[in-house]
């Protein structure tokens, strides 16, 4: 059985570890702590090699931190998982943000992935040839 994967939501990367969460990410990702404010946790999924982004303290991935948002809804990320997720990360790059329903309705985290990772999953031309020939 395979997971029925949604975009979320995509943004540009202001620094190596800077961006600004969309709207629809920060509904569902972002949380209130008692001292910080709005912030965020981050873990890395190693069984996919994926960073996740979350509001709960208590998912089963490897805990890389947390960080809040400041007045401008800007997050910096914790360099763990810059480091682990994204080693080629730019200014300029894009973030794309995944879910599922698993993720997004009972565990509320979504799988964050560099543009280049999701392009590298999208099948290659040559293997769509023939297929679609008029």
């Amino acid at each position: 059985m395979s997971a029925e994967w949604t975009f979320i939501d995509a943004t540009r990367v202001g620094s190596r570890n800077r961006f600004n969460p969309p709207s629809k990410v920060r509904d569902l990702v972002v949380f209130d702590h008692a001292l910080r404010g709005n912030s965020v946790r981050w873990y890395y999924d190693e069984e996919k090699g994926l960073a996740v982004i979350s509001g709960d303290d208590g998912l089963d991935f490897v805990n890389c931190g947390m960080s809040s948002l400041d007045q401008n809804n800007t997050v910096t990320s914790y360099s763990g998982i810059v480091d682990a997720a994204f080693p080629n990360l730019a200014k300029g790059d894009s973030l794309v943000f995944l879910g599922h329903e698993g993720s997004v309705q009972k565990e509320g985290y979504l799988y964050m992935l560099h543009e280049q990772q999701m392009y590298d999953l999208i099948p290659d031309e040559s293997e769509f040839s023939g297929r679609f020939s008029e």
